[in-house]
């Protein structure tokens, strides 16, 4: 199959450039809610439509799957997942936890993604059956099999009723690791698993493709593991435990 490397190259830049531009010029004012803590700002809306348009320069009839920017669903085999500003909250308190993913599938399985985090100046890359790359060099997750001595990143889900859902895997986990952070952005906590940075990143509650489908391939690329709070594989878009492999049964242990 074809390489769109380039393109998702292309297509990250401009967005990228874009949130380096208005970095730090977020006000109060710019910051919309669509729903309980889940912000979005011009920027984000902005940075869709720049990715959109680039593609179906070269892809119109594809399909386009965004947070911010609905398009019309083509007879199309390829779809393309984006997240132009992931880690919204993040970016509009100048945290530079916040980036770019996109990611395209082929009959409903992502084939490749990328990752830009605009202000750390980092390119994760990702292409089914040829591994995973951070800034051209090709990565592995953490070799890291002591529990006690792992760290681990949790994701809160906005909707205040799932907030005791993330609490309850802090409590459960929290005694028998190193330390447990919230990074704010799943698509950096995905990159940070599959770059051996951190031993797992676990989410509860109900996830959008953009969140997750592309980040999930480049942990998998890395020799990681993902699966429902079950252990099951086949899991869906809710409740994920993706980590090194090494530590995964006890995740899955703790959590039950």
């Amino acid at each position: 199959m074809t390489s769109f490397k380039k393109i998702l190259i292309q297509s990250a830049k401009l967005a990228g450039q874009f949130q380096l531009k208005h970095f730090g010029k977020i006000k109060k004012k710019d910051v919309c809610y669509k729903d309980y803590g889940e912000c979005v700002t011009y920027v984000d809306k902005f940075c869709g439509k720049l990715i959109i348009n680039h593609l179906k320069k070269y892809f119109p009839k594809h399909n386009f799957v965004s947070e911010d920017v609905p398009t019309k669903q083509m007879n199309s085999d390829y779809a393309w997942y984006i997240d132009p500003l992931d880690g919204t909250t993040n970016y509009s308190i100048q945290n530079p936890l916040f980036g770019v993913s996109i990611g395209v599938a082929y009959k409903k399985q992502v084939v490749e993604g990328i990752f830009f985090f605009p202000i750390l100046n980092q390119w994760f890359y990702v292409r089914r059956g040829a591994g995973a790359y951070l800034n051209n060099k090709k990565i592995l997750v953490s070799s890291q099999r002591n529990f006690h001595k792992s760290i681990l990143t949790i994701g809160f889900p906005h909707r205040l009723g799932a907030t005791r859902e993330g609490l309850n895997i802090f409590i459960k986990l929290r005694p028998y690791v190193e330390n447990i952070r919230i990074l704010g952005s799943a698509t950096y906590s995905l990159c940070s698993v599959a770059g051996g940075r951190t031993e797992a990143f676990i989410m509860a509650g109900a996830l959008k493709p953009w969140d997750v489908n592309p980040g999930i391939l480049l942990v998998k690329e890395a020799g990681g593991r993902i699966t429902d709070f079950k252990g099951r594989e086949k899991y869906g878009h809710r409740d994920l435990v993706c980590s090194n492999g090494k530590i995964h049964r006890q995740i899955i242990k703790k959590l039950k």
